[in-house]
């Protein structure tokens, strides 16, 4: 798995993905799996929107561009 977290957690309006990587390819799902948004090389400085999402649950996976490991993390929309 891959040594990240997602910040803050709960979030309002956007989140950023902390971690030792340069980029990630980051994908949000809903708690019932139906992926919601798509990231193509998120790094520690992009801010990932949540306005379209309705407050829940959500399941962020982030994967490793330069290893390809991945790791799922869950994430609290208020």
């Amino acid at each position: 798995s891959v040594s990240v977290s997602v910040y803050p957690n709960p979030a309002k309006d956007e989140f950023q993905v902390i971690g030792d990587a340069s980029s990630y390819d980051v994908s949000i799902f809903s708690a019932d799996g139906v992926l919601q948004q798509d990231y193509i090389s998120a790094n520690q400085q992009s801010k990932i929107n949540l306005t379209g999402l309705s407050s829940g649950v959500y399941l962020v996976k982030i994967a490793h561009r330069d290893s390809g490991r991945m790791t799922v993390k869950k994430l609290i929309k208020y």
